[in-house]
């Protein structure tokens, strides 16, 4: 049965669709975002992580959201301010936790609930959740990327 992960279509904060099948058969990390927290910086260093492990079969996608009242941007103010040199994608702002939770993120805390800013999913080649990380996991930390190395050399 495919997963309803790959049944969604989300926007780009260009405007353009992002089919989530696209990433079936590799590792994906979402990650909800806010320009206002003090998780920012982690930005960075998931864009060098995407850089490092896309050709290996890791993805990254960057969920904005004002859930906890920290994005004040537009999605245009998004697109120019969230690293504007990234390869990863961003979408357009999402709700994660409220009662019009979009359905992605219907999806992700079914058996998980998203934290903070920067709660990061890691998403099987089939479309599983199989790790959430806390906000304040660092995705250049070690322990980190060995969670990501290990998954990857299953591909």
């Amino acid at each position: 049965m495919m997963s309803v992960l790959y049944t969604l279509t989300l926007l780009s904060i260009s405007g353009e669709p992002i089919d989530m099948q696209q990433f079936k058969g590799k590792y994906l990390l979402i990650v909800n975002s806010a320009s206002g927290c003090g998780f920012h910086y982690q930005l960075k260093q998931l864009d060098d992580l995407e850089k490092k492990y896309r050709d290996k079969g890791l993805a990254i996608l960057i969920t904005p959201s004002n859930d906890f009242s920290q994005e004040p941007l537009s999605s245009k103010e998004i697109a120019c301010n969230y690293l504007p040199n990234s390869s990863g994608l961003i979408t357009t702002e999402l709700l994660h936790i409220r009662k019009q939770q979009h359905p992605l993120y219907k999806f992700l805390t079914k058996k998980h609930h998203v934290w903070w800013n920067y709660t990061k999913f890691l998403i099987s080649p089939n479309g599983n959740v199989i790790k959430r990380f806390f906000p304040w996991q660092q995705p250049n930390s070690k322990r980190f990327i060995q969670i990501i190395e290990k998954n990857l050399e299953k591909l």
